[in-house]
């Protein structure tokens, strides 16, 4: 939460070694969390250009998060599915589409994003939260329910919202 003191460290990281992307994307992530979308765009895209930095689709994520932030949602929804189809494995990827589906009201987009999240996180106690939250919203209250019980049994850091949600759908 201390975003000043990143923001320099960043800096002085970047002062001192000008194509560290890691440093590049987190300078970008600080900026992300400052709504100042603009910038973060700029040090996704510059990590973005380093043939080497090993983890680009993080970068690629953040770069779609941002420009969906800034009402670009197509071009934000195209970043976030390079960096899930470069590693089909990255939770966050699939969260923020499913949220951005959501938002957008697309709701079989979204719980199918929300399920590839829950199958690349199990153990995410709000990848089986959210969807659920989705199934029931798209009147799925079986499937619903299910996933609600599976974040139950695992005791994950969302039971008691899961449990809730289940109870609300009766037992």
């Amino acid at each position: 939460g201390k975003l000043e003191n990143a923001r320099l460290a960043y800096r002085k990281a970047l002062e001192l070694k000008p194509r560290f992307s890691e440093a590049m994307t987190n300078l970008g992530n600080v900026y992300l969390d400052e709504k100042r979308y603009d910038e973060a765009i700029k040090m996704y895209e510059a990590a973005l250009n380093d043939m080497t930095y090993p983890t680009p689709y993080i970068a690629q994520a953040n770069l779609g998060w941002a420009k969906y932030k800034l009402g670009e949602v197509r071009p934000g929804i195209e970043s976030l599915k390079s960096a899930v189809t470069t590693n089909p494995k990255f939770c966050f990827g699939y969260l923020k589409l499913g949220n951005i589906y959501d938002e957008q009201g697309n709701l079989p987009e979204a719980c199918r994003n929300y399920g590839k999240y829950r199958e690349a996180c199990p153990d995410a106690g709000d990848s089986h939260l959210r969807e659920g939250a989705c199934l029931s919203k798209m009147g799925q209250p079986e499937a619903a329910k299910k996933a609600f019980e599976l974040c139950i049994a695992k005791g994950a850091q969302a039971r008691d919202d899961c449990q809730r949600l289940r109870d609300a759908l009766g037992k």
